[in-house]
């Protein structure tokens, strides 16, 4: 039997199992979908790495601030949140939005950071929120965190 004799019989078979297979099962395409929207989780998704609380100011009569930093992707989330604002930045430093999502219905408020990444959100809010910071037309969010 001849090379040439060896490859068509290949091929024949190769395509009598794919004219077997049929239609891919729709849960079979979810899990494959859902699977490629994985694939860049380490850079939009921005980790915990320091957290901790300030004692406000006695003279100023502030409350205790808490004080949050977010990493991942080559980008960082620096926050100050006290009962009435959040300030935070954005590092590197450039102008781009950072939203505060809630859970459910509530509604999410947002804000531009200039181009030194500086920006402040009025919020009154508790329980958990997690920050969307809008950069290069892709979205990073942080962990859920509770405020």
């Amino acid at each position: 039997m001849s090379r040439s004799d060896d490859d068509d019989t290949l091929m024949e078979e190769l395509g009598d199992s794919l004219r077997g297979a049929g239609d891919v099962p729709q849960r079979w395409r979810d899990a494959a979908q859902a699977a490629f929207a994985w694939r860049s989780v380490d850079r939009d998704l921005l980790m915990l790495v320091q957290e901790g609380e300030l004692a406000g100011a006695a003279v100023r009569g502030e409350g205790d601030r808490r004080v949050l930093s977010f990493s991942g992707g080559g980008v960082s989330l620096e926050l100050e949140a006290d009962d009435r604002r959040i300030v935070g930045q954005v590092l590197p430093p450039r102008e781009c939005r950072v939203t505060i999502e809630g859970p459910g219905e509530q509604q999410p408020v947002a804000a531009v950071a200039d181009t030194s990444g500086l920006f402040t959100i009025d919020w009154r809010g508790r329980g958990p929120v997690r920050f969307v910071v809008e950069l290069d037309g892709a979205n990073r969010r942080t962990e859920w965190v509770v405020l």
